[in-house]
This record gives structure tokens, C-alpha cells and sequence, in this order.
């Protein structure tokens, strides 16, 4: 079984090449994701912004659309322990649709 080289832990537990494959596709599809969830969150922002909502009001609908969702099906969206991620992002698609650095 192929181990990466200079790893410390290889020579306890090696990852197999099965694995190693299985890692590489789960992040691939990991940031996929994620930069759709970005795009997403970033048009519904700019779409709010063009009907002239202030940002603390597009945070407030952006928070109250996902608890909708969570209240809905827990299982389709994170704890509430990832809203702080989402204000991230919802800050960083507004700082982007006013042009921001």
C-alpha cells in the first residue's frame, strides 16, 4: 500500500490509494458546492440590493430565509452554528456588489 512520502503517521495507519481518491473527490465536491452556495447567497445579496434594501435588512432576510428553510428540514441546512459563516458571506457579497476590495 502506497503511503505519502515523509508523512509521520503513514507508518501507523497508511492511506490507501482508495482513500486518498475518496478525499480528493469529496473536497473537488466540497468546493463546488460551496462556491454554488457562494453564487447563490452573492445574486440573492445583489438582487435585494437593486430593490434598495439596506444591508442589516438583507442579512435579516438572508438569516430569516435560512431558518425558514432549517425550520423546515433540519437536515438540509447547517446548525446554527454555521450562521456565522453565513454573515460572513453575506457581508463579503455585499462588499463585492459595492465594488469593494
Amino acid at each position: 500500500m502506497p503511503t505519502i512520502p515523509h508523512d509521520p503517521l503513514a507508518r501507523n495507519a497508511p492511506l490507501s490509494d482508495a482513500a486518498r481518491r475518496a478525499l480528493i473527490a469529496a473536497a473537488a465536491t466540497y468546493r463546488t458546492s460551496v462556491e454554488a452556495l457562494r453564487d447563490a447567497v452573492c445574486a440573492y445579496v445583489s438582487g435585494l440590493q437593486l430593490e434598495g434594501a439596506a444591508p442589516d435588512e438583507i442579512a435579516h432576510a438572508v438569516r430569516t430565509y435560512v431558518a425558514d428553510l432549517r425550520a423546515r428540514d433540519p437536515a438540509a441546512v447547517p446548525s446554527p452554528a454555521s450562521d456565522a459563516l453565513l454573515d460572513r458571506l453575506v457581508a463579503e457579497c455585499l462588499a463585492l456588489a459595492s465594488g469593494a476590495p
